[in-house]
């Protein structure tokens, strides 16, 4: 078990505008916001604004920062992908023709994966298209990259289908019935789904096929905010009002569930980089437990609400921050260590 934490308020900052995106910056030091005015904005220490540009005609739809270079990538409702250097703005575009609703940058930071409500596009760092997937039917609500980076994988209607990363071309596919959602460890190897029956499923990669490696034996209605711990040991998702805690450990047998009892109706899940800590957040009140021992470690009421998206960092010292974006247009944000 983690040592229980200390958490405290450290700033907090009103946009005024709904907040539909954020992530912070590899060394903690940004913290990048999008709205549904389509402005982006960049937050130092304390709030200080950086940055604040109209960035997209509609709203900014997801953004990331690149893993390994000064990067940051948007994608809004016009259709638009957008590269900025923190510093210098404005370095690339690329136009897609269709709303994006998805951005991942792969580990080395040299691509990045866009799902579309159609197909998979691969762009290099520099705004280049690489590769596009064939359409999907029933839209993509899920990607990921695996395979170390050589293969895309989507969830959707169709399934949990497997992709070539230079081709796009179909290599696999599973659960034909439907994906009602996916996560997959950072590495790619471990590959989470829960299926149109309601039962959560492991997958692994063999080659370029999907193996299934344990499945769960009780249906669930669709998961909610569903998160990996970092390690890949854990997964832990919203359902039915709860927040239920998957063990992943083990290569064989049954996928083993446990609810994890709370004070709060659950909205938003994340875990912790490099704890076991895992935050809860449900109308006004933010939680931290450790699922390991089943222990709530912390609690605060009156943050605000409601919750769209929740965004970890690594600081100096060990320390850890969280920060909380709202549809009212609050960004609030906690110390942790």
């Amino acid at each position: 078990m983690s040592p229980a934490p200390w958490i405290q308020r450290s700033w907090s900052l009103e946009l005024g505008e709904p907040i539909t995106a954020m992530d912070w910056s590899a060394d903690g030091r940004t913290l990048a916001v999008g709205t549904a005015a389509g402005r982006l904005v960049l937050l130092g220490d304390r709030g200080r604004t950086l940055v604040r540009e109209a960035a997209h005609t509609g709203r900014v739809e997801t953004l990331a920062f690149n893993p390994r270079h000064d990067q940051l990538a948007t994608a809004g409702e016009d259709g638009w992908l957008r590269l900025w250097h923190p510093a210098r703005g404005a370095e690339g575009a690329l136009d897609l023709g269709v709303r994006p609703a998805r951005l991942v940058f792969r580990e080395d930071g040299e691509r990045l994966l866009l799902a579309t409500v159609r197909r998979l596009l691969v762009a290099d760092r520099h705004g280049r298209l690489t590769c596009a997937t064939v359409d999907l039917p029933g839209g993509v609500p899920a990607v990921a990259w695996c395979g170390e980076g050589r293969r895309l994988l989507a969830a959707g209607a169709a399934g949990l289908v497997l992709f070539d990363a230079v081709a796009g071309r179909q290599l696999d596919v599973v659960a034909g019935d439907g994906v009602e959602c996916l996560v997959a460890s950072r590495d790619g190897r471990l590959i989470v789904v829960q299926d149109s029956t309601g039962v959560v499923r492991a997958f692994g990669l063999a080659g370029d096929r999907l193996i299934e490696r344990r499945a769960g034996t009780e249906p669930l209605a669709p998961l909610r905010s569903p998160v990996l711990r970092g390690d890949g040991s854990q997964l832990a998702a919203a359902a039915d009002g709860r927040v239920f805690v998957w063990s992943l450990a083990g290569s064989d047998g049954e996928l083993p569930v446990r609810p994890l009892d709370g004070g709060t109706r659950p909205e938003r899940l994340a875990y912790a980089p490099d704890r076991t800590w895992l935050a809860i957040v449900g109308g006004t009140r933010l939680e931290l437990h450790d699922p390991d021992s089943a222990q709530r470690l912390a609690a605060i009421d009156g943050v605000g609400a409601p919750v769209g998206t929740l965004s970890w960092a690594r600081k100096a010292g060990r320390r850890l921050a969280l920060a909380l974006g709202t549809a009212e247009g609050l960004v609030d944000v906690f110390d942790l260590g």
